[in-house]
């Protein structure tokens, strides 16, 4: 009898658990979400129905409703052998392909576009750009969220992260924090301290300190480590949050640094502080048209002096609104002459000043003054500029902080080639949660890589107050796309096959001896314009500008630069080009910077017709409103170039395939494809060859 107690028991018992098992397979929470769809889409098709405009759409709805999938209880899997991918997300993200869900909630809405149609899943999966955990069939486990999973759900914020692995060229428009922060990177001159795939750290920002003492007083130097924005608020010197002991130890070890480049002795000579008294006050207004026609405003901010326009590239020059606060006046002169002799590794051009327009410029800039805090150091009130660098004790101990803070990483001196640098960026994205250290968290922020390395370039000393890294002050934007930046180092392999690349890597050659060689480097013109290899953000790009223009107009262009875009603030500067230098330097670009693959004759000016006129004109006014973004005789808008004298600048051929293709000639344009066909791209061309300078459009 008992046996058969024992055995009705565990019988019962293994009914139950079956059951159990059967109720729980049917109530797990992907099956939920695939009936909830079920019924979203039966109420969607429904509700239509009611709506339908004809008998023809009525059928078409019904007959959708009766073939409408009832829900199947099936895991949707994506195979991806080449990626070691394994994502089973459809499961539950059912309406990621379809467009008519793109305004409902997760996990229902569509996938933007057009990402998801350059990256199909069923050939990118989905955790490869999001991340997460593509085996698990829960929400929790999906998004990565079990404890010590390598690669958690990537939040929306920094998604652009992704795109790294693959793409290794992108522009702003495909990626605007990615690039942004990539940018950042080498701006704010993060490769001195930290080293990384794609930084150089043989790249500093900062100006060479060896001359410093013929530049600036020695106050001033401990004023302007105690609070660099104090100074400016455009300075990418960061805070090191020194006490004012160090801060005078750091002055007096600056000052022993007396050797530079070039010859020291010619150079102490040259800063002789004489005859500046001489220049009546009135002849200041030279000096500031000298630096207007220089385009100074363009790397350098000036109040009061800033140009009209919308966009606004980042300055590389230091802000000169209180020059005079800070430079001597016979250091202006001498840089102003010859910046390389100064800082080898300049960015300033060499202007064609003479020496009275050099003296009338560096006077404007001395008189240039403005209220600076007052942050002098204690200990430091009362010393007079010749009682800094005497004390070699304290300069010995300067030195080792610009060791332990790694100022080389910025600012070249004599006598040091390393500091103490940061740990390497490579992989920071896959490493290991635990290898984050959280100190004591004191921010209690969100346990997490990004929210770590948020935070890290936020309030790099939060974790801990011995951490060496200075405040950036930098905005809450450009920490969410340094931080998008450095989540794109993943150290992660990727099949070849799905590295995309331009079509065509330009080798790009520039003169390096040679009259032209000599011109192209006096004029630095690849600090400002962008070429492959080189990431100038300035002007435009000139990879291909011979292909691009007239040589009689570019000629004209070098000799006295005239405005071309408005939406700019920046402007091409008038460098006094002789007329043989305007035309040497014209023909090396008509010559060396060209297009082998642009068609060429299919433009002809002797073959245009008043017919194809008409259709361009109307074109360019009405169809596509060309006149909203682009000026004609002052009328027009100012997002794009001014075109009313378009056929004395920019070659035919060149047009043509530009408006067919603007983001084929250059990578990234703002200009809109709107898919022209050949006979409107040949009338729009021909129409604007045709511009006269009084016609209206």
């Amino acid at each position: 009898m008992w046996k058969s107690l024992i055995f009705a028991f565990f019988g019962t018992g293994l009914i139950a658990a079956f059951i159990l098992v059967i109720l729980r397979e049917n109530d797990r929470e992907w099956i939920k979400y695939q009936k909830a769809f079920y019924t979203m889409e039966e109420t969607s098709l429904k509700e239509e129905l009611k709506h339908a405009a004809n008998e023809k759409e009525s059928f078409r709805l019904q007959k959708a409703l009766t073939e409408l999938p009832k829900p199947d209880k099936e895991i949707k899997q994506i195979f991806l052998k080449d990626l070691e991918v394994i994502d089973r997300c459809p499961t539950c993200h059912l309406g990621l392909a379809d467009p008519r869900w793109v305004n409902v909630r997760q996990p229902f809405t569509s996938h933007t576009e057009p990402v998801l149609s350059f990256h199909p899943a069923d050939r990118f999966g989905c955790t490869v750009c999001h991340q997460g955990q593509g085996l698990a069939t829960t929400t929790g486990s999906a998004h990565g969220l079990d404890n010590n999973w390598k690669d958690p759900l990537l939040p929306l914020n920094y998604i652009e992260a992704s795109c790294q692995q693959c793409h290794s060229n992108l522009t702003f428009r495909e990626a605007p924090r990615l690039t942004r922060g990539i940018y950042l990177l080498g701006r704010l001159g993060c490769s001195g301290c930290h080293e990384a795939k794609g930084l150089s750290p043989d790249d500093k920002i900062g100006p060479s300190l060896n001359l410093i003492k013929y530049k600036v007083e020695p106050d001033w130097i401990s004023r302007f480590i105690k609070k660099p924005k104090a100074h400016s608020k455009e300075t990418r010197m960061p805070d090191f949050k020194l006490t004012d002991e160090e801060i005078r130890q750091i002055t007096d070890f600056l000052l022993t640094l007396s050797e530079g480049a070039g010859d020291k002795d010619s150079l102490e000579e040259s800063m002789v502080d004489t005859g500046f008294a001489s220049i009546p006050p009135e002849e200041l207004e030279n000096g500031k048209k000298l630096i207007k026609d220089g385009a100074c405003t363009t790397c350098h901010t000036i109040r009061g002096m800033e140009e009209e326009g919308i966009f606004q590239p980042d300055k590389i020059g230091p802000e000169l609104s209180k020059a005079g606060n800070k430079l001597k006046i016979a250091w202006l002169k001498s840089y102003l002459k010859d910046p390389s002799k100064h800082q080898p590794e300049s960015k300033m051009p060499v202007y064609r000043f003479n020496d009275q327009e050099i003296l009338e410029v560096a006077l404007f800039l001395a008189n240039l003054k403005g209220e600076d805090e007052n942050l002098q150091p204690a200990g430091n009130q009362g010393l007079t500029p010749t009682d800094y660098g005497r004390n070699l004790e304290q300069a010995e101990a300067g030195k080792k902080l610009v060791i332990k803070y790694n100022c080389v990483g910025c600012h070249e001196m004599k006598g040091i080639k390393k500091g103490e640098r940061g740990p390497a960026w490579d992989g920071l994205a896959s490493r290991p949660l635990r290898k984050f250290d959280f100190g004591n968290n004191p921010g209690k922020i969100e346990i997490s890589r990004p929210a770590w390395i948020k935070e890290k370039i936020m309030k790099p000393r939060s974790f801990r107050d011995s951490l060496k890294m200075p405040l950036l002050d930098i905005a809450e934007e450009d920490a969410l796309a340094l931080t998008t930046a450095l989540l794109s180092f993943t150290g992660r392999k990727i099949p070849q096959n799905y590295y995309v690349t331009d079509k065509e890597i330009v080798n790009f050659q520039f003169p390096l001896t040679g009259p032209v060689g000599n011109l192209w480097l006096e004029l630095k013109c690849l600090q400002c314009h962008p070429v492959p290899g080189k990431s100038a953000n300035i002007g435009p790009e000139i990879t291909y500008e011979g292909s691009r223009v007239q040589p009689d107009w570019l000629a004209k262009y070098f000799e006295k630069p005239e405005l071309l875009r408005p939406i700019s603030t920046a402007r091409m500067p008038n460098f006094k080009l002789l007329e043989e230098e305007a035309k040497l330097l014209g023909d090396y670009v008509k010559m060396a910077l060209v297009d082998n693959k642009l068609s060429v004759g299919l433009i002809r000016e002797d073959q245009i017709s008043q017919q194809s006129l008409k259709l361009g004109k109307k074109l360019f006014t009405r169809k596509y409103g060309c006149i909203s973004c682009h000026q004609v005789e002052n009328k027009g808008g100012k997002v794009g170039p001014e075109v009313s004298r378009l056929g004395k600048r920019l070659d035919g051929d060149w047009i043509y395939a530009y408006l067919k293709n603007p983001q084929l000639l250059i990578k990234g344009a703002m200009m809109p494809n709107y898919a022209l066909t050949d006979e409107e791209a040949r009338a729009l061309t021909e129409y604007l060859l045709n511009l006269t300078d009084n016609e209206s459009p």
